[in-house]
């Protein structure tokens, strides 16, 4: 952290490697030029993580909750259930999953030893070994920078079954996906089937009054 000291009447000096000096007077002045001083010695760039990162404490998932496709932390802002989107901003990797709310109840049941108590809910998320595998191979009881934002979205919630940790989730799903292809191709080919049969008939109709009329004629 950079110091600020006064080396006489009137002048104080920033540490800074430049010997910088600005003049104060008064009290009011000196707060002044200890700020401007503050200004001038902070780093150019920011240091300040992304928006929505913060520290989260990693706490393993208990035995009935590793293959759950969901992770306990404390957010009052998240509707109940609520489908989130994790991003480890070290690696960019991310993950879709469900959230439940560290409570009480839960607290009660996961502090019993031998495991970890957990002291301080409103930083902590309880997550799985897939889930911190997915984002980068996470290691338990470490603090670690991760961005959660709300992903309630018909996309947020299909990436979340994509990221499940159940393989007969995960294969569902993109039978369900490679399905809705297969019948989105299909009922493109009939319509346009149908609009080429069209055509040919409007055509050969065209066609045959034509000659008539010439014939006729």
């Amino acid at each position: 952290m950079k110091q600020f000291r006064p080396v006489r009447e009137g002048l104080v000096r920033v540490n800074n490697g430049a010997g910088l000096f600005i003049p104060i007077g008064n009290e009011s002045e000196k707060e002044i030029a200890f700020l401007s001083a503050k200004l001038l010695t902070m780093p150019w760039h920011s240091t300040r993580g992304e928006e929505g990162e913060e520290e989260m404490k990693i706490f393993a998932a208990m035995k009935e909750d590793a293959h759950q496709g969901w992770v306990w932390l404390q957010d009052s802002s998240l509707p109940a259930r609520s489908v989130i989107k994790i991003t480890n901003p070290l690696n960019r990797k991310t993950i879709h999953c469900e959230t439940l709310q560290i409570e009480d109840n839960f607290l009660f049941l996961y502090n019993q030893f031998p495991r970890i108590s957990i002291s301080k809910p409103d930083s902590t998320i309880v997550i799985g070994r897939w889930y911190r595998a997915s984002l980068g191979g996470l290691n338990t009881q470490e603090d670690i920078p991760l961005t959660i934002k709300p992903c309630n979205s018909v996309w947020g919630r299909l990436m979340a079954c994509i990221d499940h940790p159940q393989t007969v989730v995960r294969v569902t799903v993109w039978l369900g996906i490679v399905s809705v292809g297969l019948g989105l191709i299909g009922a493109v080919l009939g319509v346009l089937s149908f609009c080429d049969g069209s055509w040919i008939r409007i055509g050969c109709l065209g066609t045959g009054i034509y000659t008539r009329r010439h014939t006729r004629g």
